[in-house]
């Protein structure tokens, strides 16, 4: 791992609120001077996002940029990937997707992952589960956030 934070914040949601938090904690990092990559689940969620980081707070901006293609560069501190691309290189990784044990290598080069426990659906609620398992495999200090209300 590259980074010298090397956490994984892992927040436990009890209502379908995923896409608002994705903005508040990509707004929080972008605030801090962090560079953020959001790992959307598709092209249809990276457009969702991208719509809600201009609109989820009234007065809030956070610089963003969905990257579509492989030869788009993009100086924005906020990039929303619909799709894993090991190009991405950025402080925090904000994970919206699954992952499976093959994606380690890349996972490993950010010192900052938030993911997110779906208590809400039973079945989100296992690939949750499963998503876990598989980061702390990495060697990341695992933190979760069970107070998670917006």
């Amino acid at each position: 791992m590259t980074n010298t934070e090397n956490k994984v914040y892992f927040y436990y949601l009890k209502k379908d609120e995923k896409d608002k938090w994705i903005c508040r904690l990509a707004q929080q990092y972008y605030e801090q001077g962090k560079t953020v990559c959001i790992l959307c689940a598709s092209s249809v969620h990276a457009e969702t996002i991208d719509k809600l980081l201009w609109t989820f707070e009234e007065q809030s901006f956070v610089p963003h940029e969905i990257v579509i293609s492989e030869a788009q560069v993009s100086e924005a501190p906020v990039l929303i990937y619909p799709k894993k691309d090991d190009r991405i290189h950025a402080d925090v990784l904000i994970n919206a997707q699954s992952i499976t044990g093959s994606d380690i290598g890349f996972l490993s080069q950010f010192g900052t992952i938030i993911d997110f426990a779906d208590l809400w659906d039973d079945y989100l609620k296992q690939m949750s589960r499963e998503r876990y398992k598989i980061l702390s495999k990495i060697g990341y200090e695992m933190i979760t956030v069970e107070n998670s209300s917006l």
